[in-house]
């Protein structure tokens, strides 16, 4: 009779042990098949995580040491900033130069493999440059770079939906230039407007003397006289269209380039056996001017209406926005 009682207690514990190990088994299993199932989902986001960390890798040619170097996207911009646009500029300016100059850099990451750290492409500077540039004032003028690469972080410029290609260059005569009356290739958004702020550039006007043999070397005619230089027509920017020397008409891009002048609008002036070249403004003339912009951000126009203004009809958005 003392058996029954015992018999009783472990079918009562059966019951219970039974779907407790049931229970343990099926968790113990769904965490299991839990983390399978979440394994090719957190692989997809490394590999997405990969491909996007090597899309914001800008490797920079470095022509004075011929070498490679790999840099994350923000920090190349703000190495360009740095060595393309006058630190003591506005921010407003600083941070169209960001955009313009990261636009730049992806649109010509569609075609090469890497950036020239020099006019080729964009003049960068390294930690180094800056120093030596900046002095003592290192410290201020890197914080406000910076600042201007962070707030415009990501930003492009599109027209159409596609990316423009944002020259830009340092000062103009008056008026910027149609990008095909300098490279006779047209882009509906490289118009010519108005700079006049440009006027006031203490570098606006300069001027460089040349012998007339260096002028007759330079032309391989040795027979050239001071009226064997005729200007022939302008553009609409204001920049010398053709000139001839001699038998030979060269577009005034081509002039300037042979002689090394500051810019495409100049005039000639003959005294003796020396010829002085006046040059107005510093640069193609094309997109947007460096200085203009400065002066549109102390009349407190923002980077998006100075970027709008030198670019016609064009959008600033974030990358894969």
């Amino acid at each position: 009779m003392k058996k029954i009682p015992a018999l009783i207690l472990s079918f009562i514990l059966l019951l219970v042990i039974i779907p407790m190990l049931s229970q343990i088994i099926y968790c113990s299993t769904q965490t299991v098949v839990e983390k399978v199932m979440h394994l090719p989902t957190q692989n997809v986001d490394s590999s997405q995580e990969t491909e996007a960390s090597k899309e914001n890798v800008v490797t920079v040619f470095r022509e004075e040491s011929n070498s490679y170097e790999e840099l994350l996207l923000e920090e190349y911009i703000v190495g360009v900033v740095a060595g393309e646009m006058p630190a003591a500029y506005e921010l407003e300016a600083l941070k169209a130069q960001a955009v313009a100059a990261r636009t730049y850099t992806l649109n010509q990451l569609q075609s090469e493999d890497y950036m020239h750290d020099t006019v080729k492409h964009q003049v960068y500077f390294d930690e180094s440059q800056m120093r030596e540039r900046w002095g003592d004032e290192f410290d201020k003028y890197y914080s406000k770079v910076k600042q201007a690469v962070l707030e415009t972080e990501g930003e492009i410029i599109e027209y159409n939906g596609e990316m423009i290609t944002p020259f830009y260059f340092s000062i103009s005569n008056g008026y910027t230039e149609n990008a095909e009356d300098y490279w006779s290739v047209e882009y509906p958004y490289l118009k010519s407007v108005s700079s006049q702020w440009d006027l006031t550039a203490p570098t606006y006007e300069q001027v460089t003397e040349f012998s007339l043999t260096a002028l007759r070397n330079t032309f391989n005619d040795s027979s050239l006289t001071k009226n064997d230089f005729k200007i022939l027509s302008y553009t609409d920017g204001g920049n010398v269209e053709e000139i001839s020397v001699g038998d030979t008409v060269y577009s005034g891009r081509e002039f300037r380039e042979k002689l090394g002048l500051r810019s495409s609008d100049f005039s000639l002036e003959f005294k003796d056996n020396k010829v002085f070249i006046t040059t107005y403004g510093y640069g193609h003339g094309v997109g947007m001017s460096q200085y203009g912009a400065n002066q549109l951000a102390k009349q407190g126009k923002n980077y998006q209406e100075i970027l709008q203004y030198y670019y016609q009809n064009v959008n600033i958005i974030e990358k894969n926005s």
